[in-house]
């Protein structure tokens, strides 16, 4: 029988748990790339609700989702209200964080088939999602050309990844 070397057989288990953590990791940038290729994809209906965020008619299930990278670190409180929208009203979302998470110089763009992003609100400093955030947009800000019809939020960190995305129907 042979003599297990203690030394090798840690280092044998420490090498596949570092694995491990490895091959988890990947899964989730892969899971990352996948949710960031379905928001940079064309508009495909909206969750209805009114002035006061309330779910009224139909829910769109891939909308206002949270990315891989935040789940569970925020959460879309409200989806995008009033949706379908006025010309001459504002949109809102509502988004929490937990444990006072701050995901500070977001920006928020419109994104459209033919790849063209309009620049909804700017990265700043100012534009942070911190504990109860409201982001609020003017519908004529979602376009530079046609100001109705469906538009793709889309919500994005510091350094370009995508938190959540939505459609939003300018009425």
């Amino acid at each position: 029988m042979r003599k297990v070397n203690l030394i090798e057989f840690y280092c044998k288990y420490i090498l596949i748990f570092f694995g491990l953590i490895a091959l988890t990791g990947c899964g989730q940038n892969d899971d990352q790339r996948e949710f960031e290729r379905m928001a940079f994809s064309a508009p495909d209906g909206i969750t209805e609700t009114n002035a006061q965020g309330e779910i009224i008619g139909d829910e769109d299930r891939d909308d206002w989702r949270i990315s891989p990278f935040y789940q569970g670190l925020i959460d879309i409180q409200t989806p995008a209200f009033p949706n379908p929208v006025l010309t001459t009203d504002q949109v809102r979302i509502n988004i929490i964080s937990f444990d006072e998470v701050v995901v500070d110089n977001i920006e928020v763009i419109s994104f459209f088939a033919n790849n063209d992003i309009v620049t909804v609100i700017p990265r700043s400093d100012n534009v942070r999602i911190n504990l109860f955030t409201t982001i609020t947009m003017q519908p004529s800000q979602m376009s530079r050309i046609d100001k109705l019809g469906l538009k793709r939020i889309i919500i994005l960190d510091r350094d370009g990844n995508v938190i959540s995305y939505g459609d939003i129907e300018v009425i």
